[in-house]
């Protein structure tokens, strides 16, 4: 990712890609793996809060929006 000093992620039709994939450093183990999720859907989710973000897509200022502190995700991954 050409800004990764400076976002968390980037949605795939920013970039003309209609799927629903989720990649990540999971840096939680003894060593750094790559997740990948693919169709990712949130099945749980508690703790909501209001917070802000910005969008490399969206012009101007970041935008309120809300959150969870927790989620339970159900995907499918490569090995399938």
């Amino acid at each position: 990712m050409a800004h990764r000093e400076s976002c968390v992620g980037m949605a795939a039709n920013m970039i003309g890609v209609r799927k629903r994939i989720i990649t990540f450093i999971d840096e939680s183990g003894r060593a750094p793996t790559y997740t990948v999720m693919l169709n990712p859907e949130i099945i749980k989710k508690d703790g909501a809060y209001d917070t802000e973000e910005g969008c490399l897509s969206l012009l101007g200022s970041p935008r309120k929006c809300k959150r969870y502190k927790t989620i339970k995700v159900q995907y499918q991954t490569l090995e399938m």
